[in-house]
């Protein structure tokens, strides 16, 4: 009958609500943990983050291939490979070269 079928609709629009009012929950939540983490410090902006080491650089060098990394980091990267870390290309050479611009806003 129509009725059943109403009724049915119904409860499955209700239990879509309780799922969505508990996914709102969840994400406020993990909103919330995230922005405590922020205003702590313990968050780092990931453009000034090592891209080997994920931490906040403060010797910032630029390998071969145009990227940013701290220098300790990539220096024992390149001690046993001779790719990218971030792309896996073979790199032109070994040479690092200090990023003053990074150093400066670090």
């Amino acid at each position: 009958s129509k009725l059943a079928d109403l009724e049915q609709q119904h409860e499955e629009v209700g239990i879509h609500f309780a799922e969505a009012q508990a996914e709102d929950q969840r994400l406020q939540a993990e909103v919330a943990e995230h922005m405590a983490h922020v205003a702590a410090g313990v968050v780092v902006d990931s453009a000034l983050a090592c891209p080997i080491l994920h931490q906040r650089m403060e010797e910032p060098v630029v390998a071969a291939d145009g990227h940013t990394y701290e220098q300790r980091a990539i220096e024992r990267w390149l001690e046993i490979h001779s790719a990218s870390p971030i792309t896996g290309a073979p790199l032109a050479h070994r040479y690092l070269t200090r990023n003053f611009a990074m150093r400066r806003i670090i």
